[in-house]
């Protein structure tokens, strides 16, 4: 069940100021351009904006429909019926992503408004090593964006050629005549910008996730960094730039109480988040699996639509395996946390309380932070991997069911 909260809080022109001027939260901006563009943006809980949102959720659920009727009308006609489902598909992957952010608005900003003001800033890092971690990032996020481009080109080309031939975008069956006049002009405008929508909604949600997950990680980053050198001079200088003056005069004992704080904060965050989107990563790995049979089903009856299927299948791939990769990333630096406790110089402490909290941390640490998909599989490549030889398992059983229909 999604969590309550009381108020959402407006993003301002602060949130981006702040955002734009740390190293690391910078690349949540692309995805709050998409998102506030589309009128997903969880910041707005005015009527106008739930109008629309809701509006916008109708109508792609109405969309869904027809193509879902389509698919039972043909479902005697195999790769007719295949064809129809990758929309159905496709489609239901974003309403599932805009319930997601419908119903946790309000976890979503608070997590936002959380990273904003309460996280660390990544200039506590050496400039080496922030450089390295803000590649690693860049590298994670290209792949996003190199998914949204291949995204864009593909949907360009499958919304021109149904204009061209006189044919609906979607395969959908309507309970009236859709070829009469105006009526498929006007059909034909509906789906193109449902179409549309479903593209960028996904991308900008998929970019979303991963800028925040990304933020997470440099953040589990951090406070390795902070709390490995808690007992040494140079936490002076990291109390400094994250506390300002106030932190000059901190003790080891205030610093490492704010550290164990940041610690949960992290906690919390990646639960919240986990719990708001764990239906969609789930679907996400049905989809894939989905997506990859039908794929390959449709090249083994008909090759002649490799053109088409290629990028349908390679575009999931990507997609599964960002995901994947973010979430291993997330529990190998949060898993890296304990050890990073424990290279500090917590001989040098005599306090027996503060060994004892230092004691606590390394045991809650070990705890692994990990996204999973409501708590059936974690995001990992150890699931991506098990997730394409599902599909292909999936795919020979379909096809030995085909050879022993043909015969």
């Amino acid at each position: 069940m999604p969590q309550k909260i009381a108020k959402i809080r407006k993003l301002s022109l602060d949130f981006v100021r702040d955002v734009y001027r740390d190293n690391a939260k910078i690349f949540l901006l692309p995805s709050k351009i998409a998102m506030q563009s589309l009128g997903f943006w969880p910041d707005n809980e005015s009527i106008l904006a739930r109008t629309v949102t809701w509006f916008i959720f109708i109508n792609v659920v109405l969309a869904e429909i027809f193509n879902i009727a389509y698919t039972l009308v043909h479902i005697k006609e195999l790769i007719v019926a295949v064809i129809g489902a990758l929309t159905v598909i496709t489609n239901f992957e974003t309403i599932v992503r805009l319930q997601i952010i419908l119903l946790n608005k309000g976890v979503i900003n608070k997590i936002l408004i959380k990273v904003w003001k309460e996280f660390w800033p990544v200039k506590v890092l050496l400039s080496r090593k922030c450089d390295q971690i803000m590649t690693k990032s860049k590298i994670l996020l290209s792949l996003v964006l190199i998914f949204t481009m291949a995204a864009i080109f593909s949907n360009t080309k499958m919304s021109l050629k149904p204009l061209l031939q006189h044919k609906l975008l979607f395969k959908s069956s309507f309970p009236f005549n859709s070829d009469a006049l105006f009526i498929y002009e006007i059909i034909y405008t509906w789906q193109y910008f449902v179409d549309w929508f479903v593209m960028s909604m996904a991308c900008a949600f998929d970019f979303f996730f991963i800028s925040l997950m990304s933020v997470c990680i440099t953040q589990y980053i951090v406070l390795q960094d902070v709390i490995r050198a808690v007992f040494s001079r140079e936490s002076k200088r990291h109390r400094k730039i994250i506390f300002g003056e106030k932190g000059i005069n901190m003790t080891d004992k205030e610093m490492l109480f704010e550290c164990l704080k940041q610690h949960k904060l992290l906690i919390k965050i990646c639960n919240d988040l986990e719990n708001s989107i764990s239906t969609a990563i789930l679907l996400q790995f049905v989809v894939s699996v989905g997506a990859n049979c039908i794929a390959f089903l449709i090249l083994n009856i008909d090759s002649s639509l490799s053109m088409e299927v290629f990028p349908y299948c390679g575009a999931h791939l990507l997609q599964l395996f960002y995901f994947c990769y973010v979430g291993q990333n997330l529990t190998h630096e949060s898993g890296n946390l304990s050890t990073a406790i424990y290279d500090s110089d917590w001989h040098l402490c005599y306090d027996l309380q503060l060994r004892k909290s230092l004691v606590l941390m390394i045991q809650r640490s070990q705890h692994d932070q990990c996204i999973t998909a409501v708590g059936l599989i974690g995001l990992n490549l150890e699931s991506f991997i098990k997730l394409i030889r599902l599909s292909f398992s999936i795919y020979t059983v379909l096809d030995s069911f085909l050879v022993a229909d043909d015969k």
